[in-house]
């Protein structure tokens, strides 16, 4: 569970803050983003990304559904709002809670690993193990 003590309030009241809460954080940024688009229509970069990787590492494998929903949605919201059409706004969210999952996971991996992990090191960034 994403609190450590037993709240008064019930888990799926706390399941649906939690997607509000990241889902404007995760809006903000992708806004700022998309502010600063490239003359291509590409997004310079993306702190939205770490507003979700940062949520699933923080409060761990029970605010996975919460998390991905608040990101979809808010990429959704975003992506239509920078005039871009409804198919690829739903490809980016989906992609966009599909990159904080596979982050979660090379960092459940990096954790588990006997060694000390270095990106500034390139065979520490190519292991598989």
């Amino acid at each position: 569970m994403y609190l450590r003590y037993r709240a008064a309030a019930p888990r799926w009241l706390l399941s649906v803050g939690l997607a509000l809460a990241v889902g404007l954080a995760y809006f903000l940024a992708a806004r700022f983003s998309l502010a600063w688009l490239s003359l291509d229509g590409v997004a310079v970069f993306w702190p939205a990304a770490g507003v979700s990787a940062g949520a699933l590492i923080a409060l761990g494998r029970d605010a996975r559904w919460p998390v991905i929903s608040g990101v979809v949605v808010a990429t959704l919201a975003a992506n239509l709002l920078g005039d871009r059409n409804l198919w690829s706004a739903i490809t980016f969210g989906v992609c966009n809670a599909g990159e904080a999952i596979r982050y979660r996971f090379a960092m459940k991996i990096l954790k588990a690993s006997s060694r000390p992990c270095n990106f500034c090191v390139p065979e520490n960034v190519r292991r598989t193990r």
